[in-house]
């Protein structure tokens, strides 16, 4: 049996386990781009993905008010993306077993604006899909990254009881504490990244600033670049990134005794 609650996956079958964890927005936000952060142990792991899924479904009181393709009630946005040549749906490995999504609704849907609501709690589940029976193949599990509470506690549902619990269909079952994705949209102020949780960055002229709103500690942070390359690494809550060139790069938080937090950049 296993015991990380954390998985999220789907196979050629339709097999599947999907974890859901809950946001609000402090504007009305077109969403146009959506990134989510976790590992795979297995070297190979990108080379077995045909696809990615999400869907938003409204709160049901603590948990999701659906179920992923068992439910549709309260369903805000559903979209499966196929990998194959397709520049919306990216999959990054920035060093290792830890592996980023990150898919455009901008460049996949051009003709569809999916509006979100300010101050109304929302569930995202994301899920990659695989080529290798899910069954079979443990190592090619994906496991999102936990990240600091915020909200409620995240949720997971196993629909064909692939991890042994005697759950499927029946429900959501209480997972870790929150999960580590962000949201980029558009509000009345531009485009920018409008939700991450728990630990902040952002910039300031030549500098990347570390935001920490939580009582853990931040032990180091490393610069990477989006082929999986470190760049730089540094203690400080101020780092000086005046030498990067333009371009996209990942910013790995470690704090103390939990996991890291993993946040996208753009340096301009």
């Amino acid at each position: 049996m296993k015991t990380n609650y954390q998985y999220s996956l789907e196979d050629t079958r339709g097999y599947g386990v999907y974890t859901a964890d809950d946001f609000i927005l402090t504007e009305a936000t077109k969403i146009t781009e959506l990134e989510f952060y976790g590992l795979a142990n297995n070297p190979q792991f990108s080379d077995g993905i045909y696809g990615a899924e999400i869907w938003i479904f409204e709160d049901g009181i603590l948990e999701p008010s659906g179920k992923p393709k068992v439910d549709n009630t309260g369903l805000v946005f559903h979209h499966e993306f196929i990998r194959s040549g397709n520049s919306a749906f990216r999959v990054g490995n920035l060093s290792g077993s830890e592996y980023t999504f990150n898919m455009s609704l901008k460049l996949e849907l051009p003709s569809t604006d999916v509006i979100l609501q300010p101050n109304k709690r929302y569930w995202i589940v994301f899920t990659p899909k695989i080529y290798t029976s899910i069954s079979l193949l443990e190592s090619r599990w994906w496991k999102w990254f936990s990240a600091t509470q915020v909200g409620y506690t995240a949720r997971m549902f196993d629909k064909d009881n692939n991890l042994g619990y005697g759950r499927a269909i029946n429900g959501w079952m209480y997972t870790i504490s929150s999960l580590a994705f962000s949201i980029i949209g558009e509000t009345n102020l531009g485009t920018s990244e409008v939700y991450n949780n728990g630990v902040f960055i952002y910039q300031n002229d030549d500098f990347l600033n570390i935001e920490n709103k939580t009582n853990d500690k931040v032990l180091k942070t490393t610069i990477i670049d989006f082929t999986g390359k470190e760049i730089l690494s540094s203690k400080e809550m101020k780092i000086n990134i005046a030498s990067l060139q333009k371009g996209v790069y990942f910013a790995k938080i470690e704090r103390e005794g939990k996991r890291d937090i993993v946040y996208k950049f753009i340096k301009n």
